[in-house]
């Protein structure tokens, strides 16, 4: 009697339910997963295209004030790029 035979019936009988189950979540998750991705690249190019119709915006504002002779305050540099700058001047003072 040969073990091999009668265990694979058995086995395939009860590990095919738990394959396709796990098919079915490995779409799913996949699917959900995908559209995730897919949103987050469509907000990221959003905040993209508005940022940079904002900066056109206060460049042309700009122009404009200075045309009609009025002073406008400087534009302040955003957080971000003085915390990278304050970084890689101490950087630079390590080496």
């Amino acid at each position: 009697m040969d073990i091999n035979s009668t265990l694979l019936p058995i086995l395939t009988t009860v590990l095919d339910p738990i394959e396709s189950l796990v098919k079915k979540m490995e779409l799913l998750v996949g699917g959900v997963f995908g559209l995730y991705l897919i949103g987050l690249y469509i907000r990221w190019k959003e905040y993209s295209v508005l940022s940079k119709a904002i900066r056109d915006m206060r460049h042309e504002i700009r122009v404009i004030a200075e045309k009609q002779g009025i002073t406008l305050e400087p534009i302040k540099e955003q957080r971000i790029k003085t915390i990278s700058h304050f970084i890689k001047e101490k950087l630079k003072a390590r080496r």
